[in-house]
This record gives structure tokens, C-alpha cells and sequence, in this order.
């Protein structure tokens, strides 16, 4: 996949959207312009923007960088176009954007978003403003209706958000096929786990990771290309006194240092609130049964 933000000279299909959680009605628009790209003897293009614009809404990341481009890939994105979001893309009217964009920049010929696309100048244009501009530039416009659960819930990032707050990360699954996922970089912690004969990793979580509810949750750690199974604490330590809120995971059958090193940590399942326990072998009988409730979820669970 080509990652790009100058002129396209290929004829392409082109799929728009801030694309920041990849749910199923991303994919589904992606998947159309991947299609439309293979019919027409075209490029599939993704045209998405860099990280002014979640900057610029003060959202979390649901998926990090990393996870984002792969998928790209694995759907059959031949180029991903990022467009910087600064002022000049900002003011740019709704015509300036097919013409200035589409039309020179990607040289599209087959565009693909939802139906509630805005774009232009203080959002001034929706889906319909551009079916009626690519028609006068000779592109092919579709719009696709929203995707929404079984239970009639607008599916989009924000739900997601919401979700994760509610340590609903099954829900999450079920609605975009992927794992929330928790990044950072791996600290020093102290070593309290190992003690017990159950080692952690402690991370610090990237600033504008997805907010998690507290708790204990199954979960997975791909280390070179291994996934390995693991229970994963958001959260403080009250059996050890220790206030202090962080994320931390014991890696089910890996055995290896990983400090400095930045991780990220799949969440699975929400198994149980975080409890004081009223001796260390109370707390490790708990870790052993999270332990294989652990083990028997990872098994059990599809993700994309």
C-alpha cells in the first residue's frame, strides 16, 4: 500500500472518511471502493486525514496508527491518501474541494462515503452537494445509509467510545469485528505480580488512548507475530495499598523482557470489577481462575 499526500496520476476509486475506528460501516465504504477500483481498472484509494483533525475534536484514538494502515491493507487499499488538516484544506469551499481534491489531486472517478458526509468550509456541504458537484465533474458519486446494531443504535466511533467506557468490549466486537486495543510504552513497575508468580507488564498508556472501565479483563499481546492470551488490569492495586491507576498484564506463556518496548494489548472481555482481597492466596486462587476464563475466551474469540 502506498501512503501518500501529493498528486495521484492513476485513476482512482476513493473511499472518504476519518476512518478512526474501522467499524463495519468503514469497511463496508472501503470494501465498495476496492470493488468499484478492480470494475473500472482503477487504484482503491482511502482518503483520510492525519492527526490535526482528532486533535482538533479532542477524541481518542480507537485504533492506533499501527492497526489502522494494516487494515487498510488487508481490505485492498492500494493508496492511502492523508490530507493535513490545516487551514488552507479547511476553508476550501465544497466546489473548491472536488475540483481542487478529487478531481486534480486523487484523480478520482468513483467516490464512496456515508450519508452523513459533510466537507467543505464550516462543514458546509453534505452527501447530497457532493453526488450534484461529482456529477458536473464527471465522478461517480454513491452514498451509503448508516450501519446500525440489532438494536437500532447508529453504529460509529462514538459509540465505540461509549462502549469502552461501560467495559462493554464484546459489544465492541460484535459491531466492528476488532478488539479495543491499549498501546504504550512499557515501565518499571512494582514487581508485585512476579512475587505471586504471576509477572506483569505495566505500560504507560499512549496520551489519547480510548478510555477503558476499570476492571479485569481478558485479553491478548501479539509479541513477533505470537498472540499470546493474557489478563489485563485497568486500574489500582487496593490488596497491595497501591492507589495508583494504571494498566498492566500478565502474558499467559511468555517468558522475556519488554521494557522500553511499546506493546499493545487486545481487550477480550470484561471479567470482573477490581476487589481487595483478604490475603495475597486469595488474590492468586482469583488470578488462576482468571487465568483460564482468560485462556478459554482467546480461544473463543473471532476478530478481524
Amino acid at each position: 500500500m502506498k501512503i501518500c499526500n501529493s498528486d495521484i496520476q492513476e485513476k482512482t476509486a476513493v473511499a472518504i472518511g476519518e476512518f478512526n475506528s474501522l467499524h463495519m460501516g468503514h469497511r463496508r465504504l472501503i470494501l465498495k471502493a476496492v470493488d468499484k477500483a478492480k470494475e473500472k481498472n482503477a487504484y482503491a484509494c482511502v482518503f483520510t486525514f492525519d492527526e490535526n483533525l482528532e486533535k482538533h475534536k479532542n477524541s481518542q484514538k480507537v485504533l492506533s496508527k499501527k492497526n489502522k494502515y494494516k487494515i487498510f491493507e488487508d481490505l485492498g487499499v492500494d493508496i492511502l491518501y492523508i490530507q493535513k488538516f490545516d487551514n488552507s484544506f479547511k476553508n476550501l469551499s465544497p466546489r473548491e474541494f472536488v475540483e481542487n481534491i478529487l478531481k486534480v489531486k486523487l484523480n478520482c472517478e468513483y467516490v464512496v462515503v456515508g450519508e452523513n458526509f459533510k466537507f467543505g468550509k464550516n462543514a458546509s456541504g453534505d452527501a447530497e452537494m457532493l453526488r450534484a458537484l461529482c456529477d458536473k465533474y464527471g465522478i461517480e458519486c454513491e452514498i451509503f445509509p448508516l450501519e446500525k446494531t440489532k438494536k437500532g443504535e447508529i453504529i460509529s466511533s462514538s459509540l465505540i467510545r461509549d462502549l469502552a467506557k461501560k467495559g462493554e468490549v464484546c459489544k465492541i466486537i460484535e459491531i466492528s469485528s476488532l478488539p479495543v486495543c491499549i498501546s504504550g510504552r512499557v515501565v518499571h513497575g512494582r514487581k508485585d505480580g512476579r512475587k505471586m508468580g504471576f509477572p506483569t507488564v505495566n505500560i504507560s498508556p499512549d496520551k489519547d488512548t480510548l478510555f477503558c472501565k476499570k476492571g479485569v479483563y481478558a485479553s491478548f499481546v501479539e509479541i513477533e507475530k505470537i498472540k499470546y492470551p493474557a489478563i489485563t488490569n485497568i486500574g489500582n492495586a487496593p490488596t497491595f495499598e497501591e492507589n495508583e491507576e494504571k494498566v498492566e498484564a500478565h502474558i499467559i506463556g511468555f517468558e522475556g523482557e519488554l521494557y522500553e518496548e511499546n506493546i499493545e494489548i487486545f481487550l477480550l472481555k470484561y471479567m470482573r470489577e477490581i476487589s481487595k482481597f483478604s490475603s495475597i492466596d486469595n488474590l492468586i486462587n482469583q488470578l488462576e481462575k482468571d487465568k483460564n476464563t482468560a485462556i478459554t475466551i482467546f480461544k473463543e474469540t473471532k476478530y478481524y
